[in-house]
């Protein structure tokens, strides 16, 4: 790092020196602050050469400990603010981000950690999306403890519950549905709703809504899903189209496994609304339509097969712009339509499924991989073949 970091020249506030001597103004030398703030920081991770590098510009603090600098300073209010707004400026440097100097440093920063983990996230790189949402949920709690305004501390928190639902949806594709879903899926609706009711953002109520119902659909509790949507068809933003077409899919098949067909003719309708705007990108269109092939396949109709080609028309359509995860989906129900019309696995979506398997597991979509082995595995098991290992 360099050496001329705004942190160590702003921390020049706290300290004299006498010879070589670090003095701080609490009468503190360099060995008693970095003994105190060792054992406020809980007997770990700190020493002398640590607070020796922070203040030669060689490293900065972690969040706790700069929090514990503050403390042992008696750090005013103002003068945590503008530490904490210095070291933003030098996370922005270290990561290679761009700096408004014009906002508020750590929103800055927040607002493109959210950006990168949605960018993360569609492009189907679970993994470092996963990776990135657990730092930058980590940095916001951290930084937030030393904010003094209560309206940045509550615009930090809006980004924070933000990032949150983008690690939900992704924990949705990694994880087996079950009782850290729903644990984990009740706090996020309980954060979103307290911040649209109390003003912070009134249309996390819509997300915030949204998240159950698809957290239901997840968990195959068909019934609360439909419910939840119901509410979020009246509160969702129609600003971004990804969820009105992700809810509308997820109404369809929810309706088809309850036997709803009057229901799944009124979601088919809509559908067909949404398709004729001609407003939706390709990979919303095949969203749609293999939303419409499962939905058939459940309900015992065959036409299902040519919802199902349509699906595979805009997943080719899409080029380069589709998420990896949409070909999961893709095999994981064409799968499911030999299974339920009694087909057989042709050897090129064997060997898709086999391929689609082992990249599942790279990108941690564990939901994915042990759909998608179960069905080719119950397939082979039929036509007398080897099982995928």
């Amino acid at each position: 790092m360099n050496n001329s970091t705004k942190l160590a020249q702003a921390l020049k506030a706290f300290y004299f020196k006498k010879g070589r001597k670090f003095v701080f103004r609490t009468g503190q030398n360099l060995s008693e602050l970095a003994l105190d703030m060792w054992e406020e920081l809980g007997f770990k991770s700190f020493d002398q050469g640590t607070l020796s590098k922070v203040l030669n510009g060689k490293r900065l603090f972690t969040w706790s400990q700069f929090n514990a600098f503050c403390n042992q300073m008696g750090a005013s209010g103002t003068e945590r603010q503008q530490l904490r707004n210095v070291m933003a400026y030098d996370l922005y440097l270290l990561e290679g981000l761009d700096f408004d100097p014009a906002a508020d440093v750590s929103l800055n920063l927040f607002e493109q950690d959210l950006t990168e983990v949605r960018k993360q996230r569609t492009r189907g790189s679970i993994p470092f999306a996963n990776y990135h949402a657990a730092i930058a949920l980590q940095r916001m709690e951290e930084i937030a403890s030393s904010v003094v305004s209560d309206t940045l501390r509550a615009s930090i928190r809006r980004i924070h519950a933000l990032i949150g639902f983008e690690s939900e949806i992704i924990n949705r594709v990694r994880l087996q549905p079950g009782a850290e879903l729903m644990h984990r899926g009740i706090e996020l609706f309980d954060e979103l709703m307290y911040l649209a009711d109390t003003g912070v953002d009134s249309k996390l109520a819509g997300l915030a809504n949204y998240s159950n119902a698809d957290l239901y659909h997840v968990l195959g509790w068909f019934d609360a899903a439909i419910s939840w949507s119901d509410l979020t068809l009246q509160t969702l933003s129609t600003d971004n189209m990804d969820l009105p077409v992700q809810l509308r899919r997820a109404r369809l098949v929810d309706k088809a496994h309850l036997g709803d067909i009057d229901g799944v003719e009124a979601e088919k309708l809509e559908i067909a609304k949404l398709i004729d705007t001609g407003d939706l990108s390709n990979d919303q269109l095949f969203i749609l339509h293999e939303g419409l092939t499962r939905a058939k396949l459940i309900v015992g109709d065959e036409s299902a097969f040519l919802s199902m080609e349509e699906a595979r028309s805009n997943l080719r359509a899409a080029g380069d712009e589709k998420q990896p995860i949409r070909e999961f989906q893709r095999i994981r129900t064409e799968l499911e339509l030999i299974k339920e019309f009694d087909r057989e696995v042709d050897e090129e979506l064997e060997r898709e499924a086999r391929a689609a398997i082992a990249e599942a597991g790279r990108q941690h979509c564990f939901r994915f991989r042990s759909e998608i082995e179960l069905l080719l595995n119950h397939a082979l098991k039929k036509q007398r073949r080897p099982p995928h290992a």
